[in-house]
């Protein structure tokens, strides 16, 4: 029993790539079955305020800011997505309440899965088993009272983890073991040129230096509103002044996503009248970041946001939340050249939404008393 593929064959859904062009299953799966309610309610009204991380049997570890407690603040709690659809028990992260408008991140390093939140101006951060989904650490403090929190993101460097964090007015990060003891003090990559609340940082590696890392943010310099990049080569200790990579109107809404090495940029835009989802391939070198490639998704009347994607072997997927005429969560797919566009939920609240897998994709979302909660729909094939 072989499994071959051809150039012009017709994709069909039976997880194999049928037509040799990356993707199995492109434009073919479908929503199966209804939502699925994956966390009580969500606190506060910013973005990054859940996240999530693959397992090693293909379940989904989903992190949240809860706020259905009769409580000012929320906590963080964990659920687990099992690929049949079933949800796991809430667990809780931290019994530190988180406030309302924590902002949660994690990354899936090696085989553990790391998540950090803000509790008050503080970084909190605790270590899970990637192929169990349980703690494998405490709760850590990572840095000092007042040296803040917000819009963290995480990288692996070495047998090292990197949380990066807005602080009141610069860009820190901080190192930790795997064990999440400190491995110093907190540095500073750059300051702000103003104070905004919704500012996301993102890491990104540069491919062939295992030493060297990009930490990209979201400023306006001197009324230059776009996404800004710093070089930090850790073995020279040297971080590099920031440089402007792509001037944007929406600064809110990007992400950074490797593959191979590829290195792309995700992000929704806007001109005075069209929205666009933008795929932006990046060139990073001692020299500087470049972009040498653009690829623009279904140009619309409105506006996009919270484009990220996930690898499928060499491939991509990208989920955005689309505020059009036809508005809600589209999944996208690269099927020979062209991008096939699949509807996963027809809603307008989603913030940020996310890939779990090819197979499953989460969102936040209303429920029919009001409430905003995590959602995932699981794609499959048609009966």
């Amino acid at each position: 029993d072989c499994n071959v593929c051809w150039t012009g064959a017709e994709e069909v859904c039976d997880e194999e790539d049928n037509d040799c062009d990356g993707f199995s299953d492109e434009g073919v799966t479908v929503p199966v079955g209804d939502r699925i309610a994956v966390s009580d309610s969500l606190a506060g009204e910013v973005r990054d305020r859940f996240t999530l991380e693959s397992l090693d049997n293909g379940s989904v570890l989903v992190f949240f800011i809860d706020d259905s407690l009769p409580r000012s603040n929320g906590v963080a709690r964990s659920v687990r997505f099992e690929t049949d659809g079933s949800i796991g028990a809430s667990e809780v992260v931290d019994p530190e309440t988180a406030e309302s408008q924590s902002h949660i991140a994690s990354a899936r390093i090696g085989d553990r899965v790391f998540v950090a939140f803000s509790v008050g101006s503080r970084l909190r951060a605790r270590a899970y088993s990637g192929s169990t989904g349980a703690p494998v650490t405490p709760p850590t403090w990572m840095n000092d009272e007042g040296d803040g929190g917000a819009f963290t993101a995480i990288s692996g460097l070495g047998t090292f983890v990197l949380f990066a964090y807005e602080g009141r007015d610069a860009l820190h990060f901080v190192g930790s073991s795997a064990g999440l003891g400190s491995i110093g003090p907190p540095e500073t990559v750059s300051s702000f040129a103003e104070s905004s609340f919704r500012r996301p940082v993102r890491w990104v590696s540069e491919p062939g230096d295992p030493d060297i890392r990009w930490l990209f943010a979201a400023d306006t310099v001197e009324g230059e509103s776009g996404i800004y990049g710093s070089r930090i080569d850790f073995l020279a200790e040297e971080i590099s002044d920031r440089q402007l990579v792509q001037e944007t109107f929406a600064i809110e809404d990007f992400s950074v996503l490797e593959i191979g090495a590829e290195r792309l940029l995700l992000r929704g835009d806007r001109t005075e009248d069209t929205g666009f989802a933008a795929i932006e391939t990046l060139s990073l070198s001692s020299t500087g970041v470049t972009i040498t490639d653009q690829t623009t998704l279904d140009p619309v009347e409105g506006a996009y946001f919270g484009l990220t994607g996930v690898a499928d072997g060499n491939a991509l997927r990208i989920i955005g939340n689309r505020l059009a005429t036809e508005a809600g969560v589209f999944v996208y797919t690269n099927a020979t050249g062209d991008w096939v566009s699949t509807l996963v939920e027809p809603t307008i609240g989603s913030y940020f939404p996310m890939l779990g897998s090819p197979r499953a994709a989460f969102f936040d979302a209303t429920d029919s008393e009001g409430n905003t909660r995590v959602f995932a729909r699981r794609l499959g094939c048609r009966d």
